[in-house]
């Protein structure tokens, strides 16, 4: 997987810029959850045990909100495993093996034990204020008698009725595998398949340079299409699981490993910087139409009796959401790339900060985000000003313990590998 063209610089802004960027939405689109009806509705029970998204402001519902979340979500997470792909083999290339899994240990395996200590007992805090929220419907008790009710023994790690879990942490953990997976293939393909390897990355190059390059984007749609297929759900399922059924994890490495082959294939990016005339108006049209698709395979599941097969109409637009994500995603990710590395040729200090705090900022909004919003539940106001003012607030606390806590303390040294 080792070939000739090494970029020019240490680091390109644009995709450290995009990579953040990924990291930072996840304030929108966890904040956006508790303002969507889909797929609950007003099932508080069902809301209540769901392992993922226990809690939902009912009377806050948000069509507007619940459609940033999915857009995001159907490009999010990709993008990001292809980046982390791309920077990792940018430093394996660069530093060597040794200081490859010494840095991968200890900027991804380390926070994920340290902060999934931390942050579990506030997890759980949140979620049970908001589950206390959502049943107090009359209501009974007031906001701060419902979170002292919350705050128990309970909420510590294997303490409580809540079987542990991997929360929001979850790609980090499925990270540790794919950096150590894509690790032993290089070596095993470099030692033993050298030949092989030479040919691949040499064939590889000389398609990505012909007039025939184009097939490179239906090919890697068609690997997510069989990927995706293979899934009970349209798009890129998620799973808290500490062993997620296997066609989870698959789906977000093949984008891994395209992250990884594309670095010592630069060409691409030249690609969707120069293509961004057709990209971003293809993006937007199949973004839209994943949009429609989806919501109507949702209503069709929801009007869907239990235990009747599943009609036409239902598998007919399952299908074509399939596919419809399948080149989304790609084009979505490539437009971007294209954009963010147009725009952004040098850091800058807001850049920097931005860049040095998304790893943060992920780690500790999502209980923020719940407790933020299961607070504001009984204000009388649309779910579309909740939802944007949880996620001011939310931001503004992560970027501000950023600044002041975390930025210059050895916290920040092991998560970003340097004072920023």
């Amino acid at each position: 997987m080792e070939t000739s063209t090494a970029p020019s610089s240490n680091r390109y802004h644009g995709l450290d810029f995009m990579r953040a960027a990924m990291m930072l939405m996840g304030i929108l689109l966890h904040a956006g959850v508790m303002y969507m009806a889909m797929p609950f509705g007003e099932d508080s029970l069902g809301i209540i045990a769901d392992a993922r998204d226990p809690y939902r402001d009912m009377e806050s519902y948000s069509t507007t909100a619940q459609r940033i979340v999915m857009s995001i979500h159907f490009f999010r997470m990709p993008a990001f495993m292809l980046l982390a792909g791309f920077f990792g083999a940018m430093m394996f290339q660069k530093r060597g093996a040794t200081s490859f899994l010494k840095n991968r240990f200890t900027r991804i395996v380390i926070p994920m034990a340290l902060f999934w200590v931390l942050i579990w007992p506030i997890d759980r805090l949140a979620w049970d204020f908001g589950a206390g929220m959502i049943l107090d419907k009359e209501p009974t008790q007031t906001i701060w008698q419902n979170l002292g009710e919350a705050l128990s023994f309970k909420v510590l790690p294997f303490a409580g009725d809540i079987a542990p879990h991997t929360m929001h942490l979850w790609f980090i953990y499925q990270l540790i595998y794919f950096y150590a997976l894509t690790f032993f293939l290089h070596r095993t393909t470099k030692a033993f398949l050298p030949r092989i390897l030479k040919r691949a990355t040499t064939s590889i190059a000389r398609l990505g340079q012909s007039k025939f390059r184009w097939v490179f984007l239906p090919a890697a749609a068609s690997c997510t299409w069989l990927i995706l297929s293979a899934n009970s759900t349209f798009h890129f399922d998620v799973s808290f699981s500490w062993k997620p059924a296997w066609y989870i994890p698959l789906a977000y490495y093949q984008f891994f490993l395209f992250g990884w082959i594309g670095y010592h294939h630069l060409r691409v990016i030249d690609f969707a910087k120069r293509n961004l005339g057709w990209l971003c108006p293809l993006a937007t049209v199949l973004l839209t139409a994943q949009l429609y698709c989806a919501e109507t395979v949702w209503a069709l599941d929801i009007n869907h009796p239990e235990g009747a097969a599943l009609s036409e109409e239902f598998v007919r637009m399952k299908n074509i959401t399939v596919w419809i994500q399948a080149f989304s995603v790609w084009v979505i990710t490539l437009m971007l790339i294209g954009i963010c590395e147009r725009l952004i040729k040098r850091a800058s200090p807001t850049l920097t900060f931005l860049v040095g705090a998304s790893y943060w900022l992920y780690l500790i909004h999502r209980p923020l985000c719940v407790g933020f919003a299961a607070l504001l539940q009984r204000w009388a106001m649309p779910g579309l000003v909740k939802y944007s003012l949880v996620c001011l607030v939310v931001t503004l606390i992560c970027l501000a313990s950023y600044q002041l806590l975390i930025r210059r303390s050895f916290v920040g040294v092991l998560l970003n590998g340097k004072k920023y």
